[in-house]
């Protein structure tokens, strides 16, 4: 675990997986460029007061894949809230 998840140390590497635990506007490109290539990432997207979408992204040759999955509701991601794990 990295503190809020939107500024990962360049020192921790690259991620096969990443697992978001709380929604987000958007994901970070931040966060996008740290999987490996054919990782994935699965992560809460939409308003923080409302219904946000389970999103898959997958690291491809060309590029990023995203599929939405289902409707869900998490807790918002607050960045600078979590500093440290």
């Amino acid at each position: 675990m990295f503190g809020d998840g939107f500024d990962v140390p360049a020192s921790a590497g690259n991620f096969d997986r990443i697992i978001v635990t709380a929604a987000m506007e958007q994901i970070p490109e931040s966060l996008t460029q740290r999987l490996e290539p054919a990782g994935i990432l699965i992560a809460p997207v939409g308003p923080h007061h409302g219904t946000q979408t389970l999103v898959r992204v997958t690291r491809t040759d060309a590029g990023f894949e995203r599929k939405e999955l289902v409707d869900v509701r998490f807790v918002p991601a607050l960045p600078g809230i979590a500093r440290e794990l």
